[in-house]
């Protein structure tokens, strides 16, 4: 609606989320890598369309954040292991595809526990450990921990991580958020670094569980 109005731009509210995280990441450790560039231009995209009255998509103009084991094209998908050049993606995951389609704006990649194996904690050999939203000194649970402090601290209206076991709903549950476990199979696994292919979904934590719902609709392809 403040889209629609014009009392925000796209790129306002981008920039907004980018500061916040460069001011108050650091005791956290959410990302292993930001998409600045790329989360700037797709705002301006999004405030271009607004200019010529195209408003379509449930998450239009929205800016989130993605785990590192899921690709997004031009940026590395490290699935918690060293940066390396063969890591670098060449095109998106089916759901980034779905959230890019449905307008959403990617500020970047989230942490995770090295390739998604720790259930508890979310450490990886790339970025270390990402801390509680509320205590640094507690976990921040399982391996899509940075997506869930990411969403708890506001660094981005919500976080798509994936769940073998507990991945997305033990971190929620640590970081005051919300979040559930698709049905398997319901949301594709194209371009999705997994541990175990017979477990895996792709899902979302959220702040709300309204944002929940639009999320998945959006995850899915509307």
């Amino acid at each position: 609606e403040a889209y629609a109005l014009r009392l925000l731009t796209c790129r306002e509210v981008t920039e907004y989320y980018l500061e916040r995280i460069r001011t108050y990441d650091e005791p956290y450790n959410c990302f292993i890598t930001l998409c600045e560039e790329d989360a700037l231009k797709q705002a301006d995209e999004i405030d271009r369309r607004i200019a010529c009255g195209d408003r379509e998509g449930i998450l239009f103009g929205i800016p989130i954040v993605v785990k590192d084991n899921i690709d997004y094209a031009g940026y590395h998908t490290t699935n918690g292991l060293d940066k390396r050049r063969n890591q670098i993606a060449d095109t998106n995951a089916a759901v980034v595809d779905n959230l890019l389609r449905e307008g959403a704006v990617i500020l970047g990649k989230t942490n995770m526990s090295t390739e998604a194996q720790d259930a508890r904690a979310c450490y990886s050999q790339v970025a270390g450990e990402t801390k509680n939203a509320y205590n640094t000194y507690l976990a921040s649970g399982a391996s899509s921990g940075g997506s869930a402090v990411a969403t708890a601290l506001n660094f981005a209206v919500f976080g798509v991580g994936t769940d073998t076991n507990s991945s997305l709903r033990l971190p929620a549950v640590l970081n005051g958020c919300i979040s559930l476990r698709p049905t398997w199979d319901t949301l594709p696994l194209d371009g999705i670094e997994t541990l175990n292919r017979r477990r895996d979904v792709p899902g979302v934590i959220t702040r709300t569980a309204l944002d929940q719902a639009l999320a998945l609709d959006a995850l899915s392809g509307g």
